[in-house]
């Protein structure tokens, strides 16, 4: 049996592994990752920090000081061009 390191990560290509799909392996190749080691060393430049999710109406004044994000659904969209003279 091989033995499992670093280097062995390397040599695993994403493209041979199951579960990745011709959509998913694109996106991945664009960020420069083929395989498992890259995708381990691999940090987004942005990310949303899900530790310390809050209703609205729990969001007071002290939160102001830090980012929030707001997630929702757009349940109704109504689109009005106004005529230029």
């Amino acid at each position: 049996m091989e033995e499992r390191s670093i280097e062995y990560l390397s040599k695993i290509q994403l493209d041979s592994l199951k579960g990745f799909g011709d959509k998913r392996y694109s996106q991945l190749k664009r960020n420069d990752l083929k395989s498992v080691l890259d995708l381990l060393r691999f940090f987004p430049r942005g990310f949303w920090d899900r530790s310390s999710i809050k209703n609205i109406s729990d969001v007071n004044q002290n939160d102001s000081e830090s980012e929030i994000t707001v997630f929702g659904k757009i349940e109704k969209f109504r689109f009005s061009q106004q005529k230029q003279d």
